[in-house]
């Protein structure tokens, strides 16, 4: 499982700012499940793995599952909420971070722009979220 697809998926499936019903998609592995949170906060699954994305207590987390990973895309509170990420985390597992967010939270592994690593047996992919080519 790639997670730069996973993320095009994953923003291809998310509509609404608010929680809604689970989205499923047929992969390789099994159905990969998307469940929106609020805002950017949601909770991915495939093949018995359990992703937090930026999760967020202002959404309702009653529900969410224990994260095998988490992934933090950016460093305000919508994006990083430690006491959600406490919440959700199972213990000893990794949260993936940027620089900027490892700087209020760190607890967690760094993963810049054009890094790859391998988290919980998840690839892991960082690409920029807007294109900063000089000049566009």
């Amino acid at each position: 499982m790639r997670l730069s697809l996973l993320m095009t998926a994953l923003l291809m499936n998310l509509v609404s700012l608010s929680a809604q019903s689970s989205n499923r998609i047929d992969a390789e592995g099994g159905d990969i499940v998307f469940t929106p949170i609020i805002h950017a906060s949601v909770q991915v699954e495939h093949a018995g793995k359990v992703i937090q994305v930026d999760p967020w207590s202002a959404g309702d987390l009653s529900r969410a599952k224990p994260a095998d990973l988490i992934l933090v895309t950016d460093d305000p509170g919508h994006h990083l909420d430690p006491q959600a990420i406490e919440q959700l985390r199972k213990r000893g597992a990794p949260v993936v971070l940027t620089a900027a967010a490892h700087a209020r939270f760190p607890d967690g592994s760094v993963l810049a722009n054009g890094e790859r690593g391998v988290f919980a047996d998840v690839p892991v992919e960082a690409i920029p979220a807007y294109d900063m080519t000089p000049g566009q």
